[in-house]
Formats: structure tokens, C-alpha cells, sequence
């Protein structure tokens, strides 16, 4: 069974050197935000790209 890609990442994406690039599916992106800690997490979600915010809580 070949593996589900996002039509959001291209199959081939340019990376210059010293540089990483990590696919994130933007469907399931504001939960494992939410797992790492974030809060107040919105995405949009475009037709070629999306956006994401998410803030990390200050430590009491």
C-alpha cells in the first residue's frame, strides 16, 4: 500500500544545505500541538500552503 502524502508537501522539496525540512499534515497538526503544551492554536489552511500559530504557556 503506498504511503498518504499531504497535497500540501511537494514530492520533491528543495532543501539548501544545512538546512532540515519535516512534512507536518496540517489536519493533525493542532492536536499534536496541543500534546506538546501549546495553546491558543489556530491554522489555516490554503489551497497550496498553510499557516499554524500556537503559544507555549510561561512556567509558574
Amino acid at each position: 500500500m503506498p504511503s498518504q502524502r499531504s497535497p500540501l508537501v511537494p514530492r520533491e522539496t528543495p532543501v539548501l544545505g544545512g538546512e532540515g525540512f519535516v512534512s507536518a499534515d496540517p489536519k493533525t497538526l493542532p492536536a499534536r500541538l496541543e500534546a506538546a503544551g501549546f495553546a491558543d492554536i489556530r491554522i489555516e489552511i490554503g489551497d497550496l500552503d498553510y499557516r499554524f500559530h500556537a503559544r507555549k504557556p510561561r512556567r509558574h
